[in-house]
This record gives C-alpha cells, sequence and structure tokens, in this order.
C-alpha cells in the first residue's frame, strides 16, 4: 500500500511537495559542497617535482605533536620546521647513497625584481644530472638564469646588491644558465643557508639512491642511520614515493587540514542547518495534509502503513531533488576553491577532488535525511487511534509531548555552558563557538515552536486589536495555530541570529582590531615589507640615519598553548633593537610588568596580551609553556601584560628569541620614531635604505602613519556567515510560501463570509509583521546572548553594532515576511475570484 500510495500522492498533488523539494534542493547544493571539500582534503596529495629523482627525503615533520595516548592532540604548521645540515654529512657514509644534497631556497630582491634563490647543490636534483655541475659560485658570488639577468641589466662580472632574509649582501654574478623551471638565482652552498636566515641548518635533505638499490631498501638504511639521532623538535620523517612532494611544498599540511575543516568543521554546521530545514519543511508539509492522513486512519491504515507511507513520499521526493543539486554544488564548491586560493588560504594549484563518493554519500544523506523526517513528521498523526483521527487533525493547539519538552528544555540549558566557554577560550576557537551556540538556542526555538508561538500571539493580540476586524482575525489565527505559526517563525529567527551572530561578532573583531592598532602604533612612519619581506639588519641600518630615533621590526610568527585535548594557535610577533626604545614606536596598552625586561637570552621572555594571560592563568615573573612556530616547546618568563594583543599580537618575544624558530624569518614591518618633525628628505632616505621593493607610509593628516595595517583577512568567515544566513533565509522564504498557499481553503472562506479582498490582504499584512517582529525579536535575543560573551572573550569590549548593517538585516526580514505571505496570499484571491468563491472589493 505504502509505496503505491506515496507514488500516487506525489503524481496527483505535486504542490503539496514543492517547499519539501525546495528545502531537499538547497541542502543538496550545501551538502555536496561540503562533501566535496572534504574529500579534497583525504585525497590531497602533491606529485614531487624538485625531488622527482631523489629516492629519498628527509626533512622534519610538519604535525606539533602534544599528548601522549589517546590525549594526543596534533596542530599542522604553517611552514616545515628546518633539519641540522649536518646530517648530510652522516647520510653520504650510509651504504646505497649516490648523492646527498641539502637543500636551502629563499626569496630574495635586487632593486625592484624579486627572486627565487636557491643552494647550488640543488643542480644536482635537476634532470638527468649526476654530479654538480661545474661552474658553482663561490663566496659572496651567485649564478643567474639568463632571464633574471636581463630583467635586471646585469652580466658576469657585475655587483648586485641583494637583501636576502639574512640580511642585505653585495654579491658577484660569477655565471649565467640557461635552465627551464627552478630558481632564479643561484647562491654559493657555504653561503646558502646563512643567506637564508638559518645558518647551519636545511629546509631537506635529498638522497638520491646507487644504482640498483631500491627506493624501499634505501629508506631502510637512511632510517637505521638516523636512530638515536638529535632531530628537530617534531621529530623527522624519510619519506618516499608522492610523500616527496608534501615536503618539497611548503605549507601543503596546513592547507590539506584547511580543505579538511572546511569540510567537515565548518561544512559540518552547514550540514546540520540543511538537517534542520528539512526536517521542519518535511513536518510542515505532513502537518498541512492531517486531513489526508487522518481520513487514511479512520478507513482502517494501520501506523506502520502510515509512517511508510510518508517516508516513501519524502524519500521519492529527496532522491528527485537530490540529484539537481549536485551540480550547482560543484560548481560552488570550484568557485569557493578558486576564491581560497586567490586570498592565500590555500596554496595555488589545488584541485578539486570530484570522485563519485562525495556524490553519492550526499544523495544518501539527502534521502536519510528525508525519510527520518517524515518518520518523525508522521509519529503524532500514526499513533492516534483512528476514531479520534479526524477530530484530532482539526486541531492544532500550542500543546507539546514530553519528549519535546525534555529535549527543547535540555538545548536551552546546553547553550550557557556552551556561551561561557566561547566567552572564556580565546582566539578563533573561541569565536567559532558561537555558531555551536547560535544552533543549540535555535533547536530550542524549534522543539519549544509552539509554546513560542502561543506566547507571542498573547504578546501581539493587544497591539493587532487596534486594527479592527483584520487584526483580530490575524490575532485569533495565531492563538489557534501555534504550529503553523511556528514554522513560520523559526527560520526567519535563524536568519536573523546567524545574520547578527555571525556578521556582527566579525565586525566588532575587526573593528577592535583597526582600533587598537591604530593605538598601538605610535611611530612616525612605517615601513611595510615587499614579496620578500624586510631583512633582518634592515633595523640597524635604519637606525644609523640621521635623525632616527627609534626604528623597531616586527618579526611575524605565532605560538600554541595546549588545552584540554587540542593545541590552540595564537599570534605572535618578534621586536627588534633596544626594549627601551620600543615604546617609542609602539604603545600596547601596558597593564603590568616591564617592557624593558623584554631581552633573550636563558629561557627567554614574552609578554602577553591580557586576555591570553587570563585563559593560561598566566601571571608576571613567571614561566609559561608556549609551543613555538616549529613545534619546540618554549617556557620564556613573563614580563609585562597588555591590552591591545588585537592590534599588535597575543604574544611579543624577543625577535632573537622567535627568528630560530621560524622556517623564513623577515620582517614584516619596520616601525620608525624620528628626533624631530619628518621631512621629505628623511622619507626619500628610508626609501633608499630599504629599498625600491617596499613601502614607505609618512605621517597623515593627524600625525599618524598613513598606513598602519588594520582589520586582519576575516573573507572566509565573512561568505561562511553569508552561506548560513543566505540558506536560513531561503528556507524562510520556503516555509512562509508553502504556509500562505496551504490556506486556500480559509481564503476561500473568508470571501464567502463576507471579507473584502483589502480586508483579507490587510490580514496577511499583520500576520507578517507579528512573524517578523517575533523573529526579529527572538533571532535578536539569541544573537545578543551569544555576541556578548564572545565578543568580550575575543577583544575585552562589547560589540559593536553597525546601523546600516543592522537596519538591512532587520529591514530584509521585514520585506522577506511581507512578499513571501502578501504575494501568494494575491495568488489566492485570484484563484478564489477564478472559481466564483471570490471576495466582494
Amino acid at each position: 500500500m505504502g509505496n503505491g500510495l506515496a507514488r500516487a500522492s506525489i503524481r496527483f498533488r505535486p504542490t503539496a511537495f514543492a517547499g519539501a523539494f525546495v528545502a531537499l534542493l538547497f541542502a543538496s547544493v550545501v551538502v555536496v559542497a561540503s562533501a566535496l571539500f572534504l574529500q579534497s582534503g583525504v585525497a590531497l596529495s602533491a606529485q614531487p617535482v624538485r625531488y622527482a629523482d631523489a629516492a629519498v627525503v628527509v626533512a622534519a615533520d610538519d604535525q606539533v605533536r602534544h599528548g601522549e595516548g589517546d590525549w594526543e592532540t596534533t596542530l599542522p604548521l604553517a611552514e616545515r620546521p628546518l633539519v641540522d645540515a649536518a646530517l648530510a654529512d652522516r647520510l653520504a657514509g650510509v651504504p646505497g647513497v649516490a648523492a646527498v644534497v641539502p637543500d636551502v631556497s629563499a626569496t630574495v630582491t635586487a632593486g625592484t625584481a624579486t627572486w627565487s634563490a636557491a643552494g647550488w647543490s640543488r643542480t644536482a636534483l635537476e634532470p638527468g644530472a649526476t654530479a654538480v655541475a661545474d661552474g658553482a659560485p663561490g663566496t659572496g658570488q651567485v649564478v643567474l638564469t639568463d632571464a633574471a639577468a636581463g630583467a635586471a641589466g646585469v652580466g658576469v662580472g657585475d655587483t648586485l646588491e641583494l637583501a636576502t632574509p639574512g640580511g642585505t649582501r653585495p654579491v658577484t654574478v660569477a655565471g649565467l644558465r640557461t635552465v627551464a623551471g627552478g630558481p632564479d638565482v643561484w647562491l654559493a652552498d657555504v653561503d646558502a643557508a646563512a643567506l637564508a636566515g638559518h645558518p647551519g641548518r636545511v629546509e631537506a635533505i635529498a638522497v638520491r639512491a646507487a644504482e640498483g638499490v631500491s627506493a624501499s631498501e634505501l629508506r631502510g638504511a637512511v632510517h637505521q642511520a638516523l636512530a638515536g639521532v638529535p632531530g628537530p623538535p617534531t621529530g623527522l620523517v624519510v619519506v618516499t614515493g608522492d610523500e616527496r612532494g608534501e615536503v618539497e611544498t611548503a605549507g601543503f599540511g596546513a592547507s590539506k587540514e584547511t580543505l579538511t575543516a572546511i569540510g567537515g568543521s565548518l561544512g559540518g554546521v552547514l550540514l546540520v542547518v540543511a538537517l534542520f530545514v528539512v526536517v521542519s519543511t518535511t513536518s510542515l508539509a505532513v502537518e498541512q495534509r492531517s486531513r489526508e492522513l487522518a481520513l487514511l486512519r479512520a478507513i482502517g491504515a494501520t501506523p506502520r502503513q502510515l509512517r511508510r507511507t510518508v517516508a516513501t513520499e519524502t524519500a521519492l521526493v529527496a532522491l528527485l531533488a537530490a540529484p539537481l543539486g549536485l551540480v550547482p554544488g560543484l560548481f560552488l564548491a570550484r568557485w569557493l576553491l578558486g576564491a581560497m586560493t586567490e586570498r592565500g588560504y590555500l596554496l595555488p594549484g589545488l584541485a578539486l577532488s570530484t570522485g563519485p563518493v562525495a556524490f553519492l554519500v550526499t544523495v544518501l544523506v539527502v534521502a536519510g535525511a528525508a525519510m527520518a523526517a517524515g518518520l518523525l513528521a508522521a509519529r503524532r498523526p500514526a499513533r492516534i487511534r483512528p476514531a479520534e483521527a479526524l477530530r484530532e487533525a482539526s486541531l492544532a493547539g500550542s500543546r507539546l509531548g514530553p519528549l519535546r519538552w525534555v529535549l527543547g528544555l535540555t538545548a536551552l540549558a546546553g547553550s550557557v555552558p556552551l556561551a561561557i566557554v566561547s566567552a572564556t577560550v580565546p582566539g578563533e576557537l573561541g569565536m567559532g563557538l558561537a555558531a555551536t551556540v547560535v544552533l543549540t538556542l535555535l533547536l530550542a526555538i524549534g522543539l519549544l515552536g509552539p509554546v513560542v508561538a502561543g506566547a507571542v500571539s498573547r504578546v501581539a493580540r493587544p497591539v493587532l486589536d487596534r486594527f479592527g476586524a483584520p487584526g483580530r482575525l490575524a490575532a485569533a489565527n495565531g492563538r489557534t495555530n501555534a504550529r503553523r505559526l511556528a514554522s513560520a517563525i523559526t527560520p526567519l529567527v535563524m536568519a536573523v541570529a546567524f545574520a547578527g551572530t555571525m556578521f556582527l561578532l566579525q565586525g566588532s573583531v575587526d573593528r577592535a582590531t583597526t582600533h587598537q592598532r591604530e593605538a598601538a602604533v605610535v611611530a612616525d612612519t612605517v615601513v611595510s615589507a615587499g614579496p620578500a619581506g624586510l631583512p633582518v639588519d634592515l633595523p640597524a641600518q635604519v637606525a644609523a640615519l640621521p635623525g632616527v630615533g627609534a626604528a623597531v621590526g616586527v618579526l611575524p610568527g605565532s605560538v600554541a598553548t595546549p588545552s584540554v585535548g587540542e593545541l590552540l594557535p595564537h599570534s605572535a610577533a618578534g621586536v627588534t633593537g633596544d626594549p627601551a626604545l620600543l615604546t617609542q614606536a609602539l604603545d600596547v596598552g601596558l597593564r603590568s610588568g616591564d617592557l624593558t625586561a623584554l631581552r633573550p637570552g636563558g629561557e627567554g621572555t614574552v609578554a602577553l596580551d591580557v586576555l591570553l594571560a587570563d585563559s593560561l592563568d598566566a601571571r608576571v615573573g613567571e614561566p609559561v609553556e608556549l609551543v613555538a612556530p616549529d613545534g619546540a616547546t618554549i617556557r620564556p618568563s613573563v614580563v609585562a601584560l597588555y591590552d591591545r594583543g588585537l592590534g599588535v599580537a597575543a604574544a611579543l618575544l624577543p625577535a632573537e628569541t622567535l627568528r630560530r624558530h621560524l622556517t623564513t624569518p623577515v620582517l614584516r614591518e619596520l616601525l620608525v620614531r624620528h628626533d624631530g618633525p619628518v621631512q621629505a628628505g628623511d622619507l626619500a632616505a628610508l626609501q633608499t635604505v630599504a629599498g625600491p621593493a617596499t613601502q614607505v607610509a609618512g605621517p597623515g593628516p593627524d600625525g599618524a602613519p598613513a598606513v598602519v595595517g588594520g582589520a586582519s583577512d576575516s573573507w572566509l568567515d565573512i561568505v561562511f556567515a553569508a552561506g548560513l544566513a543566505g540558506f536560513a533565509a531561503i528556507a524562510a522564504a520556503n516555509t512562509l510560501v508553502m504556509i500562505t498557499l496551504a490556506r486556500r481553503r480559509e481564503v476561500g472562506l473568508l470571501g464567502m463570509v463576507g471579507a473584502t479582498r483589502r480586508q483579507v490582504l490587510r490580514t496577511a499584512r499583520l500576520e507578517a509583521l507579528v512573524v517578523a517582529g517575533a523573529a526579529i525579536g527572538l533571532g535578536s535575543l539569541i544573537a545578543w546572548g551569544t555576541l556578548l560573551p564572545s565578543v568580550v572573550g575575543a577583544t575585552g569590549s562589547g560589540p559593536y553594532v553597525p546601523p546600516v548593517l543592522t537596519a538591512g538585516v532587520l529591514g530584509g526580514v521585514v520585506v522577506l515576511a511581507l512578499s513571501c505571505t502578501v504575494v501568494p496570499t494575491r495568488v489566492l484571491l485570484r484563484g478564489a475570484r477564478a472559481g466564483a468563491v471570490g471576495t466582494r472589493e
């Protein structure tokens, strides 16, 4: 019975399933985009290019591990740590080794040109090479490609001023090479590691196998040779095959983690929202057919048959809708991948994995969610006794079963500890929990919806009574159809809550970041780095210029802190020069301690933002455990606490301490304080010393530098927020149209008892305004209750509510509610007139 009845229902009453079809279609788009990202992250691999002719590559692990056993957590590093160059000599004597190549690379500048550079030993890895070619540069010499030499206008014997991570060096062009691909500049092996900014350490060691020795045999021999040898903090890895490509691709692990996180974590939130919408829409569609289902019970249909019929109907609709969402979801995933790559979230050249698994999983998930939604929606009509079925179908009150009461109150109570954690955990993790808090509160609203709708009706009744008969009719509709009113309010609450929370949360953090940054930079001028960064010796050169009182270089980095079950990353910065001069260029909002004590040596020192210090329970004069960028655990003593961590960094360390833990230790900017008013000649001298590839920003009208940075790159958070709010808005529009079109009998009855067309439309407008007002009130309450602790925990100040954005969101809710209610009502009125059951004008 079930399958045949289900097919007949869809064939002869397609409009009854249109709303569920739309919800399932958009759910399919969201789910497949998330699944494709997750699949791409899991399947991501990199083919070796530079190490293609190396049988084995020895490098540092790019995963930080903390804890043991089931409590072990990992954090992927943005860059792979370095290894000791002396390991190359140890590996050279391993049986089966034909050549050992320490690999060093760097980005350097000469005038306006930015070049990639590498040690001369890498030529041994070029296709067909059996040994290092003749013509190697000596100390203080370089070899250029023909293209680089032509662009710079230099030849053999000419001298270049080369700005490198290790400092600015004059070098002589010793030769030219014509090579397709590869670096633009070859450095002498004796200079390479030092000029790359990490003397005595290399990025990796490539090992070529002797003839007749397999890669697996050589890997075993290398493993044995390295047993017991001290390595980098994260440990050594010995790789062959495609893993060589992962080693040579800087940031591969971080990109893999990002793809997986987008598809798993963020995609999981979108999936929950999509399933929430599917369940809500399906339940509404089943409720609108309560009379039909009650009739089936009255004529003898068993509860099992009824549940099977509804589940089959929803599954059939899902199997029609889900495949149609696959192609739009594919385009959405490709657009997002390209946009993230352009903005630096992912490595260039990553391709989306479009294997069939993601598409199959999407169809199964959407169909399974639809069947589950149908079974849940059919529980109430299926369990009613046949004799009471028709009477129960006519009731739509606000009474809830005990299960919904328990689940709803549990979700409401569970949001409280989540909000507390969101407020107390610093950084992006605490902010990310805000979406979970919103979802929990929305779940509570959905479960307790009829009760909430009943309360809304009671609050709105005195206001509606002032609008005469249409107002009283609107109040009566809300009071007697609480479930229908709840179905209309819930998706709009979702849209307001997500838009309000996510947009205002990120906007508040960006505003606080900009304000703190503007207040922190008290330097007269700012030198911003070009593509290759600023060399570490630039502050000393600038400090020697006439009229310069202080020159403080800022070295970007990061630290991580152990937490329950994971490692939390935080921004960090290293500062150069005399700490006594730091306050002349940077005002971090000192709360306690002494910044002049920020000096290298011993276990090291650190200054912490007060929010991070509070989360670590750190105090001035006490050591704090931090994980450095290369995975090393350091325990510097806290010398100061400050307020402006968003504008500067969550942790400040001496540059000498931080740079030995960085793969590419180059400065991001240089803050310069002059002894007197800044003259045009001062800026010209700065530009000359810093080089043409940099940007020098002098004081603006208010005396502050014209370029001082600002808000963080929040594009991905904005896209995520827009996706959540947009999907919720689509669900709200779909639900409102479904509800309105299902009221054909009511509209016809109003016409029969004498209601005019204007009165019916006015009643619809008032009902829409009640829905919009309730959604705005509840959504704003959820958003503010989530925003307040999250923003205070992230910035130390309250949320910022921009008037234009707020007016846009609230106005959009009102317009959406009115248009999706009034327009379908007009359609019903036309149909009623055409059917001779019309209304009087």
